[in-house]
């Protein structure tokens, strides 16, 4: 019997359904069954005393009272709860007008069990919940204070002897304790069936917290272990570079290998700005900048060249761009400052980045020797041409007191 109970209860319950719904669906069922007992047991006494009438009435509202458990099976809860305050409110049109009134006693449960279960299930707390309870509240005055009568065809009333008024009053009054046996035993399993719930689904989530964490520490270990191979193996080829720097006496070799370590070292420098960077989702295009070009300069000791830089807010910058503009930006000012100024005196570079439409503009120059075909056919504008490219940007070089270059990056490309 108890087994039938809980599972009448979980009709409409899967693994699917989050716990909110299984609170609502649990409890609605429960209503539903609560009238369902109690309509079984008025349907069996009226045919036991050949009250036909009144068989009927409350053999439909017990139909309405199972077509309120199929409706939570469904998952149209709001449509279930309605019918049960429908069918309530039958019951209490009928009870009031049919019954003598020393008999109808029970009628006037319905209400204050309603009023209960939503006062103290808060996930019942909505307008359509309190529509309809105020419905009901008014409907019940009506039927206390106002003669229906005429809504109730007149060969529907019966007469009651004293003996069968004794039994119902009986009757009635077993029926209101077990209406407050059944909702109070039923709420109290309720709530400890949900707290035993809410108990597992914490310790899930606990569980669940712990192996993300674990899950974490483990990539972070992986990626520090990555992080010292790629610094390693980057330190290795320096070495390496310098080992064969120092075997011969070739200019035109030596400039080739300054050239590939300074490659080297742009490369591990950006690599190390990531990974000591927190979130490399939230690293600002701007910061990003300044960081790579005080590395460079400081890489290539050119401490007495001057730095002008203006930027707009401009977002934080794409994970798959961040590569590709610090390479472009190294190798902007890296050529400048191997070979614009020779001779220069007050050798300064300006950086303006800035939106302008849909795109981000780099605007880079320098006021030294200018462009030159070597210069301008080399490999670091090679690159530079390359990524540009790969970002789907333009690039426009000018020769006007010095290096002019113009970059125009599509946002969508380069910032979130």
């Amino acid at each position: 019997m108890i087994k039938t109970l809980r599972s009448l209860v979980d009709v409409g319950i899967d693994s699917n359904t989050d716990l909110k719904s299984v609170f609502k669906i649990r409890f609605v069922n429960g209503l539903h069954i609560l009238i369902l007992i109690i309509l079984l047991i008025g349907i069996t006494n009226w045919i036991i005393l050949n009250k036909l009438p009144f068989a009927i009435i409350e053999g439909v509202c017990l139909a309405l009272s199972i077509v309120g458990l199929i409706l939570n099976k469904w998952r149209y809860f709001n449509a279930s709860l309605a019918l049960f305050y429908i069918y309530t409110n039958i019951l209490i049109i009928y009870n009031v007008e049919l019954y003598p009134l020393e008999v109808a006693g029970y009628a006037y449960y319905f209400p204050f069990a309603m009023v209960l279960g939503i006062n103290n299930m808060s996930v019942l707390k909505n307008k359509i919940t309190y529509s309809f309870l105020l419905l009901s509240f008014i409907v019940f005055l009506i039927v206390i204070f106002l003669d229906l009568s005429f809504l109730i065809p007149k060969s529907w009333y019966v007469t009651f002897s004293n003996h069968e008024i004794d039994y119902i009053r009986s009757l009635n009054i077993a029926i209101a304790g077990l209406c407050v046996v059944f909702f109070t035993a039923f709420y109290m399993w309720l709530s400890n069936k949900q707290t035993e719930e809410i108990k597992i689904l914490i310790q899930k989530e606990k569980d669940l917290h712990e192996e993300l964490k674990q899950s974490l520490m483990q990539k972070e270990i992986l990626l520090a272990e990555v992080h010292h191979r790629v610094k390693n193996n980057l330190a290795v080829l320096n070495s390496m570079i310098n080992m064969k720097m120092n075997n011969h006496n070739n200019q035109n070799i030596d400039q080739i290998l300054n050239s590939l370590q300074n490659r080297i070292h742009n490369m591990s420098m950006i690599h190390n700005l990531l990974y000591r960077q927190e979130n490399i989702d939230s690293i600002k295009i701007e910061d990003f900048i300044q960081k790579t070009i005080q590395s460079s300069i400081q890489y290539n000791q050119a401490d007495s060249i001057q730095l002008i830089e203006n930027y707009d807010e401009l977002g934080t910058i794409k994970t798959a761009a961040i590569i590709p503009i610090g390479i472009i930006v190294n190798e902007m000012v890296t050529n400048s400052i191997l070979h614009a100024f020779p001779n220069k005196y007050n050798p300064t570079l300006n950086l303006n980045i800035y939106m302008q439409g849909d795109d981000i503009v780099i605007n880079y120059s320098d006021n030294g020797m200018g462009l030159n075909n070597s210069y301008q056919e080399g490999l670091g504008f090679e690159i530079i041409y390359l990524l540009v490219e790969q970002l789907n940007g333009q690039i426009r070089l000018e020769d006007n007191n010095g290096l002019h270059i113009k970059i125009n990056i599509p946002k969508n490309e380069l910032v979130n």
